[in-house]
């Protein structure tokens, strides 16, 4: 039956009616477990569960809820409910991402707040306004003791809706006093455990309704004693007492035990949902290749977020995993994302590069022969073919910087080899020029003899400074070019006696040593 009539319109109660449905996240055809959490002590005075992880007996307690609960003639296979209720660990502080994870997918899906002596953080608002647009249950409770119910206020300004808990105003009603009969116009109202009629209370807060549907109220007045209200995707259940303690929901109060294995039942989907397939978020993935010449990258390298949007668990993996050299350049491979019965994929960029330089091996050493008188430097000529190999490259290029000639002594020159990748590799080789001492001392006396009159006479003493002027120049211009270690050999060539009784011993270079 409908029964409207006080503050709220027919079109407002019957949308009540089509929400708190579907709930959990489950793979298709299983029923899913209700996960239910809540405030324990000693955040909540009456939780749902202790700290210990039992209900509390007594009236003040939770057990007669609790056995229902975990009745598998009421909630299971084969139950009242398909559904198994799955109690979680309660909480004396709810932290950010702890009811709805970043994808939007819920981590619980009852959360039985009751009575809380303290007033909600920031963080813990926004996280519970987060967990009922997700779809989530919120089930909270007012009463006449310190700020419970005025504790729950931060919540509705997270939620962005101006319903309240009075701080001031609570009711004169007695203990044990009826409410008027509920609408049972929504699944908690009319659930699977039967329409619930009037519910057991005692002195209450009040409760502002103004974005809620209120239910109930004192009987005979307008103070509400319960309201609902659907918001996103999940759904509110506000009290002004606490209704589910075990001295309102004995054998004696089946309507209040009703409403709350209602308000449980109501994160079980009638029918198992359907399946959602993954989404398959790929990332660019760029691959080096080392000396070895491959390498393999493992599916998560391709990832970039993927996830299921039921919230099962998935696995990824690649049509291709391991990259050698006729991968190189740009090309793309498929990541698969499963939840074991529907997939997704998508397709990742790849990047394959040659980071292993080419390997070089430089022709053996080089030795020259210095054994001319004009002191120019020894024309290299050829100095070899280097030996390459390359992981990739089967053709590498290279070059080598020594000059066209080498003078007397020890030139470096360095051979490069390069691939097509961009890598060089070097080695070096040394060529040593070295001065044929007794070749040049017979081509040393012998300049010298040319450089003065054949039989040693001259016309006069002019002609003979000259000639000994211009052989000393060309003396010491030759002696210059000779290097340090075959300095002393050639110079005493040059200082032979017989060189000396015509020229004397030419003044020593500049820079050589004695």
């Amino acid at each position: 039956m409908m029964k409207l009539g006080r503050s709220r319109t027919a079109l407002t109660v019957l949308a009540l009616l089509a929400t708190c449905w579907g709930a959990a996240s489950v793979s298709a055809g299983q029923a899913p477990p209700i996960r239910v959490s809540g405030f324990t002590n000693p955040r909540s005075r009456a939780p749902l569960m202790d700290s210990s992880g039992n209900p509390r007996s007594g009236k003040f307690g939770t057990t007669n809820i609790v056995d229902q609960l975990l009745d598998p003639e009421a909630f299971g296979p084969g139950g009242v409910v398909p559904c198994e209720v799955q109690l979680l660990p309660h909480v004396t502080y709810v932290i950010p991402g702890s009811l709805v994870d970043g994808h939007g997918n819920l981590l619980v899906d009852v959360f039985f707040g009751g009575l809380s002596s303290d007033l909600l953080t920031t963080e813990e608002a926004r996280e519970l306004a987060a967990f009922v647009r997700a779809g989530g249950v919120l089930y909270m409770s007012g009463d006449t003791y310190g700020i419970e119910g005025p504790s729950w206020n931060p919540f509705f300004y997270a939620l962005d809706v101006r319903d309240f808990y009075d701080i001031a105003t609570a009711t004169e009603a007695g203990n044990f006093v009826q409410s008027s009969d509920l609408l049972d116009t929504t699944r908690i109202t009319d659930g699977p455990f039967g329409p619930v009629g009037p519910l057991m209370h005692s002195p209450f807060r009040i409760i502002r309704s103004f974005s809620t549907v209120v239910l109930a109220t004192w009987s005979g007045h307008r103070d509400a004693i319960l309201a609902e209200g659907e918001f996103g995707l999940g759904y509110l259940s506000m009290t002004a007492d606490p209704l589910y303690f075990n001295f309102f929901t004995g054998p004696n109060d089946p309507d209040n035990q009703a409403y709350f294995l209602n308000l449980v039942a109501c994160a079980c989907p009638d029918e198992p949902p359907v399946n959602t397939a993954p989404v398959a978020v790929c990332a660019p993935v760029v691959v080096e290749l080392d000396e070895s010449g491959t390498e393999r990258i493992a599916p998560p390298d391709a990832d970039s977020g993927s996830f299921d949007p039921d919230g099962d668990e998935i696995s990824l993996s690649l049509d291709v995993s391991e990259f050698d050299c006729s991968y190189l350049g740009t090309g793309s491979i498929t990541l698969v994302v499963s939840d074991g019965q529907l997939e997704a994929s998508c397709q990742s960029e790849t990047t394959v590069i040659d980071i292993a330089a080419p390997v070089v091996t430089a022709p053996g050493d080089v030795t020259l022969w210095f054994d001319n008188l004009d002191c120019t430097p020894v024309e290299g000529g050829d100095l070899g073919i280097p030996e390459m190999e390359d992981t990739c490259d089967p053709d590498p290029w290279w070059y080598h910087d020594a000059p066209a000639s080498f003078p007397p002594g020890e030139t470096l020159v360095t051979w490069t080899a390069g691939d097509a990748g961009g890598n060089t590799g070097e080695d070096l080789q040394l060529v040593t020029v070295e001065v044929n001492t007794s070749l040049l001392c017979e081509a040393v006396g012998r300049r010298v003899d040319q450089l003065v009159s054949p039989n040693g006479e001259y016309r006069n003493h002019g002609e003979y400074v000259s000639a000994v002027a211009h052989r000393t120049t060309w003396v010491m211009r030759f002696l210059t070019c000779i290097p340090d270690r075959e300095y002393d050999a050639i110079h005493g060539c040059v200082v032979s006696e017989r060189a000396r009784s015509r020229t004397g011993k030419p003044p020593r270079p500049h820079g050589k040593k004695e």
